[in-house]
């Protein structure tokens, strides 16, 4: 059965996709865009009118908008849900699932998670804020308002311009290497890398550190096959015409 993680929170999807191509390159893994802004999608360059089916293959990873993890997609390793702020009943339900909690880190962030009424009692959950504006929120306060112990939140990813701009990249390419992001939120890939895989840190930096050439290495060869394949057609265009 596939382990599923399901990320709820600041719809930003730069965290889902670098995990993602994390565990893709050892694993069998699905993402599935189920947020409202749907940015993780609509970033995988893909011709829509060349696509009949809802799941997308990029970098070896697929990808599918809006479908429940309960179909059949018992072939995969990992399926990460990228939720965003949609919170749904079923998720509650999943076996073998870990929620990672990381909204915003600000009222309005902690509101919107607290409104969504996740029983984290019940369920395996990660709690790291993003997008620390000013240490004045601590995990003290943010415990109070989640009814969490201080000690479960596990770290803060500030706020910058560095990761920022990575997601941009990110939501215009579809790839993004991980050496371009903050420190903090390269951390907090290592320490989920490190609770998924129960592995030690040095193994999961070593994840995320070989991720991106693997995956490049990929799309290389995917570009390669795409030209093979163009000039053949070119080809078999032109014996058609002499013929």
């Amino acid at each position: 059965m596939a382990k599923k993680v399901i990320y709820i929170g600041l719809e930003r999807c730069d965290f889902i996709f670098h995990l993602a191509m994390s565990l893709g390159s050892i694993h069998h893994v699905l993402v599935c865009d189920n947020s409202f802004k749907g940015d993780m999608y609509s970033s995988i360059p893909f011709d829509q009118s060349e696509n009949d089916d809802n799941i997308i293959s990029w970098l070896d990873i697929d990808f599918a908008r809006n479908i429940s993890a309960s179909q059949n997609v018992d072939d995969y390793d990992y399926i990460l849900i990228y939720a965003g702020d949609r919170m749904e009943e079923e998720y509650i339900s999943y076996e073998d699932a870990i929620f990672l909690i990381m909204p915003q880190c600000s009222h309005q962030g902690l509101q919107s998670i607290k409104d969504m009424c996740i029983p984290l009692d019940n369920v395996k959950h990660v709690v790291i804020m993003r997008d620390q504006y000013s240490k004045g929120m601590t995990a003290k306060t943010i415990g109070t308002l989640l009814n969490l112990r201080p000690e479960e939140i596990e770290g803060f990813i500030p706020h910058t311009l560095e990761d920022f701009g990575a997601y941009l990249s990110l939501t215009h390419t579809g790839r993004q290497n991980p050496k371009c992001l903050s420190s903090d939120m390269r951390e907090a890939l290592v320490y989920i890398l490190t609770v998924l895989e129960d592995t030690d840190r040095k193994t999961s930096q070593l994840m995320l550190t070989r991720s991106w050439g693997i995956l490049t290495k990929r799309l290389k060869q995917k570009k390669k096959q795409e030209k093979q394949e163009s000039k053949a057609a070119r080809k078999e265009k032109r014996n058609g015409n002499h013929n």
